[in-house]
């Protein structure tokens, strides 16, 4: 079984995934709220700087970003 692969499906099938995670770290920063707190601001940093990637990735030439991603 290889850990990293090429999925090709529809839409919906690519969602999913994503929908569930978001979810779960929603259900997870209910739960633990108060042991998050002190490091709302570290995490808002690692969310802007995620975005600020996956932006970079989705509008660079050479997509799909295989330099980019292997750190070559």
């Amino acid at each position: 079984m290889r850990l990293f692969r090429t999925v090709t499906g529809c839409e919906e099938e690519l969602t999913m995934p994503k929908w569930c995670t978001f979810l779960f770290g929603i259900v997870l920063g209910v739960f633990f709220h108060e042991y998050l707190v002190p490091f709302v601001w570290a995490i808002l940093a690692v969310a802007v700087v995620l975005a600020i990637r996956s932006v970079y990735v989705y509008f660079s030439e050479s997509y799909p970003p295989h330099d980019f991603m292997m750190g070559a």
